[in-house]
C-alpha cells in the first residue's frame, strides 16, 4: 500500500509540475511540450498503479476463498448450538 501511495504522490508531482505554469504568452504549447517530455514517465507510473490494483484483486480473492468457507463453518458451528 506505501508503494502504492508512493507512486500515486510521484503521479501528482509530475501532474503539479506539467500545470505549473498558467497564463503568458503560449501557455498551452508549453504545457502540452511538457506534458510530452513526461509522457513515458507518466505511462510508467500509470503501468505500476495497475499493477498495485491487479495485486490487490488477487488478494481480496484470495481472501474471499480461504475466509468465507470458515466463515460458513463458524455460522453453522453457531446455529448448530442448543439455546
Amino acid at each position: 500500500m506505501d508503494d502504492c501511495k508512493s507512486t500515486l504522490e510521484d503521479l501528482e508531482r509530475i501532474l503539479e509540475s506539467i500545470k505549473k505554469e498558467s497564463g503568458g504568452f503560449l501557455w498551452r504549447p508549453k504545457k502540452l511540450i511538457r506534458l510530452e517530455m513526461k509522457s513515458t514517465e507518466i505511462q510508467l507510473l500509470k503501468q505500476q498503479v495497475n499493477a498495485y490494483r491487479q495485486t490487490l484483486h488477487l488478494l481480496l480473492q484470495l481472501i474471499n476463498v480461504y475466509i468465507s468457507p470458515f466463515i460458513d463453518f463458524m455460522f453453522t458451528m453457531l446455529t448448530a448450538l442448543p439455546v
